[in-house]
């Protein structure tokens, strides 16, 4: 096992914790600290401690274009309860899974989430949710993320800030090593510790990236070293090594040999010598730091070849719907633009479906770029999608200016209930941002366009923004009548949403 320096009293609050859990009740254990600081390895250490009868559970979180909704739990559910995957295949019923998930927590189990800094909506949302209640359970939750990666609005800041008043919550900040640590890990190896303390900072991953390159003087910096290691690989072994960083820090061996046609041998190259690490089902980076390295040591076009490569492999082997969040991140990497927009726009789906309408809107963006430039009934309603992404951010001026760019290719279209909708969703817009003049004349407009329409859609929009725009004027009775009919409208369409919608409207305006 190894030895871990100047981190007992961090393992020991984890055996403290792990120790009372069952007269106490559980803890969410928040282990951060800068890139490199030796928070996987602290974690690891731990799990490799636990007595039996123990559950252990461990699940990531990715550096993707757009996170895969409650990633972690991909992993997590195989190793504690299978019976809980029924429940990741409806990611709108998300309460049913986050209570079944609570509910196995009656065992002693230790739960790690790595990566949080990585993490989507939905697994803040699930961690927010069990960090409440985890003193009612015999579960250690273990959370793992950068904290000098987060800035001031940073989802992961907000919900740390939530839970740390909670008596359950218990913080574990990793400090860099002491130069005594540094020259013990240093040992007898002919260096000067004084130079690599200070070069380093003291960073576990930097002091031993530069030890391990066996170079008698300190590189200038921790790039020079882990470059220095990577030229020791055959030319088939870095080969294997970029297509691996390519794929992500986690890395299947099979997608690593169909990308590479590569011999295990040359794969066991990076092993050897500590780039990757071997886990039950896949590689792993032994840190992220040194996939970054060999990243940007890469030719545009070679990047682009293995994105290519990755982005046939997965599609090869039918597992298109489980990596929608990868599958898009490659293709744009690769510049498949076809690709980008039927991934894209399934993705897209999934993450509003979950609520994550934030990356529902990164994703649409990236289908609005990589579709065809042509006006097209599709690109209209894809910008339509992409401002309803948008409402949750309260961005009414992007928004307005999504509204107004629709709006000028319905226009070219000679589409009139495209128009009249988009002149109603921008009277909503308006009257919410406080110019309700403007407001006014744009639903006037939208008005004149949908007289002798009979697509409910638009008509319902007409009538919930006249609602909106009469509720501020204080015509409560107008705004009642308008968002009934509304109301009617919305069920025409079989499109629930639009239904909840209308009731809440009017259930607000009734009020009044």
């Amino acid at each position: 096992m190894t030895v871990l320096l100047e981190r007992d009293d961090a393992l020991q609050k984890l055996n403290d914790a792990l120790s009372t859990v069952t007269h106490t009740g559980g803890r969410l254990i928040l282990v951060h600290g800068e890139a490199g600081i030796g928070k996987s390895a602290l974690v690891h250490q731990f799990l490799q401690q636990l007595r039996p009868g123990v559950r252990q559970a461990m699940g990531h979180c990715d550096e993707l274009f757009s996170p895969t909704p409650l990633a972690p739990l991909y992993d997590i559910v195989p190793q504690i309860d299978e019976s809980l995957r029924a429940h990741l295949v409806d990611l709108a019923a998300a309460h049913q899974l986050f209570t079944a998930l609570l509910a196995t927590l009656q065992k002693p189990t230790v739960l790690v989430f790595e990566d949080v800094h990585w993490a989507d909506k939905a697994t803040l949302d699930l961690l927010k949710y069990l960090g409440r209640r985890v003193q009612n359970t015999r579960a250690i939750i273990i959370v793992t993320y950068r904290d000098d990666e987060l800035e001031a609005r940073h989802p992961l800041r907000l919900l740390v800030g939530d839970l740390s008043s909670s008596a359950g919550t218990l913080h574990l900040h990793l400090q860099p090593l002491s130069l005594a640590a540094v020259t013990q890990l240093s040992g007898n190896k002919r260096v000067d510790t004084d130079a690599l303390f200070e070069a380093t900072g003291g960073n576990p991953f930097f002091v031993t990236e530069v030890l391990a390159s066996g170079s008698a003087l300190v590189p200038e910096t921790v790039r020079d070293a882990i470059l220095a290691r990577l030229a020791r690989l055959t030319l088939s072994g870095r080969a294997a090594l970029d297509a691996a960083a390519i794929i992500g820090t986690r890395v299947e061996p099979w997608l690593l040999q169909d990308v590479t046609a590569a011999e295990a041998g040359h794969i066991d190259e990076s092993m050897d010598v500590g780039f990757l690490i071997a886990r039950e089902h896949e590689l792993e980076f032994r840190h992220e730091l040194v996939r970054q390295v060999v990243l940007t040591e890469l030719a545009p076009h070679r990047a682009l070849f293995l994105h290519r490569a990755v982005l046939e492999g997965l599609k090869r082997r039918g597992l298109a719907e489980r990596y929608l969040a990868r599958l898009v991140n490659h293709a744009v990497a690769a510049a498949e633009a076809e690709d980008v927009v039927v991934y894209g726009q399934q993705a897209a789906e999934m993450a509003r479906l979950g609520g994550m309408y934030g990356d529902a809107g990164k994703l649409y963006e990236a289908v609005l770029q990589h579709m065809p430039p042509a006006d097209s009934e599709e690109r209209l309603e894809l910008m339509l999608r992409l401002a309803i992404s948008r409402q949750t951010l309260d961005r009414f001026d992007r928004i307005l200016t999504i509204l107004k760019d629709a709006l000028a290719m319905a226009q070219r279209l000679k589409l009139p209930d495209w128009q009249g909708f988009f002149k109603a969703q921008m009277a909503f817009f308006l009257a919410m941002s406080g110019a309700v003049d403007e407001a006014e004349a744009s639903v006037e407009q939208a008005a004149e366009l949908l007289a002798d329409s009979r697509d409910y859609r638009s008509l319902a929009e007409l009538n919930q923004t006249l609602g909106t725009i009469y509720q501020l004027r204080g015509r409560v009775t107008d705004a009642i009548t308008v968002l009934q009919k509304a109301l009617e409208y919305s069920y025409h369409l079989e499109r629930p949403e639009w239904v909840i919608t209308a009731r809440q409207r009017l259930a607000l305006v009734s009020l009044d």
